[in-house]
């Protein structure tokens, strides 16, 4: 487990956003144009592009041996999360508890090249267009502007949008779009659709937020024709230039399943269903032995499940994370500091997130509708750090879950909070005997008020699910019994928490 030091007062909660769980649609395929018809991208399968010269400049610098070393290199990338919902708040498209459990399985999906991402925060996104009516299809006119999610995008992150329904259509399945790339290949923003959320064991889902950021991160399906249309040979020969680039992934078939009809794609009747057709290569050969388990493949919708990338696949995607500037721009330096002086901001965004170990220095104060989040293996909050957003503001202190290395120090002690939901102080502060906790609640509510150590002992349950009116309401603490130290006060609704330190000088 990791840790946040907290050494100075501030307030802490946690914004927990409850939505109903909702059936959606499952993920096709849309037809390819070659690269002849679109000279700088080429439209691909459920609304992607793909910025071929930027994919081909990867292929060639991961050609270069010099460049091999930079594989070894770990990746703390920000990922932030948005739950699409009509305007009044109907069809939300997935609950926070599944937005977590889709962070998990992208963690788990990536870390074995050392790859990780930091949940840099969710929110909600109240637009009916975008959660049930965004047509993603650029083949069909009635497609829709992707900038309309622009206004939305946190900077410096990779933006995910859960969605109740992606609109469009393709030739090959006939059914909606379960996920998209926004802005091309590579990219910061995608949707995921309700009906792809779901446990990776799941065949039906495909782990499609895993997949989308992988599209994200420059990756392309094991079935890519769209590059000048040219097909992958199964004996491999133009494994680095056909299909998704990467030569430890054979030839997929899948990609004749857009061939004009009769097609020559067949599958058997068993589950999982195996490719079985008369399908042929650019030289005539027909023995495919699709990559069934692949993430970035297709053969989910046939019963394939707990998908994995390739090292080739990795080493696609290694160069984009070293030079593409959308992506550097999310991801983490080894340390960070932020601060040096006096560091204030009151309205905009801070994504920022570290490696090792993200400290603050001299006074750093986050207030108005500042939107920040502070993430990293350790997260040093020092004394001079400031955090009381007003409404429509947000600060998130967060530990990063990554594995790269047992060097990075850690700590049964997180606080993983949201300052943004509570009001709450003490005074006096340092104090003596008496301590006055005060705060105020911007609803009527059913509240909990405890102390605890800074071991996260408690030490008294002042209020157990006590109905409160709105308002400012003050409780006199007699620390009398207690010795000298630091304490925090908790008050929670039972969806929102928020802390507040207390000292204690005798």
């Amino acid at each position: 487990m990791k840790k946040i030091l907290l050494k100075h007062k501030k307030s802490f909660a946690i914004i927990v956003l409850m939505a109903g769980m909702l059936i959606g649609i499952i993920i096709p395929l849309t037809p390819c144009y070659s690269q002849n018809e679109f000279p700088q991208q080429s439209s691909l399968c459920g609304g992607y592009t793909v910025n071929w010269p930027a994919i081909q400049e990867a292929r060639n610098f991961r050609s270069d041996p010099n460049n091999r070393t930079q594989t070894l290199a770990p990746f703390l990338i920000r990922v932030y999360f948005h739950i699409c919902k009509c305007d009044n708040g109907t069809f939300p498209a997935v609950t926070v508890e599944q937005v977590n459990n889709e962070f998990n399985t992208l963690l788990a999906d990536y870390a074995s090249f050392n790859v990780c991402f930091l949940n840099a925060g969710i929110d909600s996104v109240y637009n009916t267009k975008l959660d049930t009516n965004f047509h993603a299809d650029p083949n069909d006119p009635l497609h829709d502007n992707p900038n309309l999610f622009d206004p939305y995008r946190i900077p410096d992150c990779i933006n995910v949008f859960y969605v109740y329904e992606i609109q469009g259509a393709n030739s090959a399945s006939g059914g909606g779009i379960g996920g998209a790339a926004i802005g091309g290949i590579p990219g910061t923003i995608c949707l995921v659709s309700s009906g792809n959320v779901g446990p990776f064991s799941t065949p039906s889902h495909g782990q499609t937020t895993s997949h989308e950021v992988g599209h994200c991160l420059g990756l392309i399906h094991t079935f890519e024709n769209c590059n000048g249309g040219c097909y992958e040979d199964i004996d491999g020969s133009n494994s680095v230039s056909a299909g998704d680039g990467a030569s430890d992934t054979p030839a997929d078939p899948f990609c004749h399943i857009t061939d004009p009809a009769p097609s020559c794609f067949n599958v058997s009747t068993i589950i999982p269903q195996v490719y079985n057709g008369t399908c042929q290569d650019p030289k005539g050969q027909q023995n495919f032995s699709p990559p069934y388990n692949n993430l970035m493949a297709y053969w989910w919708t046939y019963g394939y499940y707990n998908l994995t990338i390739t090292s080739g696949q990795f080493a696609s995607l290694t160069p984009l994370l070293t030079y593409n500037t959308d992506l550097i721009n999310c991801e983490s330096p080894t340390n960070v500091t932020v601060g040096n002086g006096l560091y204030s901001l009151t309205s905009g965004y801070d994504m920022i997130s570290a490696l090792n170990t993200l400290s603050t220095s001299g006074v750093v104060l986050y207030s108005g509708s500042a939107i920040a989040t502070l993430g990293g293996e350790t997260v040093d909050l020092k004394p001079g750090f400031h955090a009381f957003p007003s409404t429509g503001g947000k600060v998130l202190a967060r530990p990063s879950s990554c594995t790269f290395s047992p060097r990075y120090s850690a700590s049964n002690l997180i606080f993983d909070k949201e300052m943004d939901a509570f009001k709450i102080s003490c005074y006096p502060n340092p104090a003596k005997d008496n301590v006055n906790i005060v705060y105020m609640l911007n609803k009527d509510s059913r509240i909990n008020l405890d102390i605890y150590s800074t071991k996260m002992q408690l030490i008294k349950l002042v209020y157990i699910n006590e109905l409160q009116r709105t308002g400012t309401h003050q409780y006199t603490f007699d620390a009398s019994n207690l010795p000298s130290g630091i304490y925090f006060v908790k008050i929670s609704d039972g969806e929102t928490n928020a802390f507040t330190k207390m000292v204690l000088t005798k």
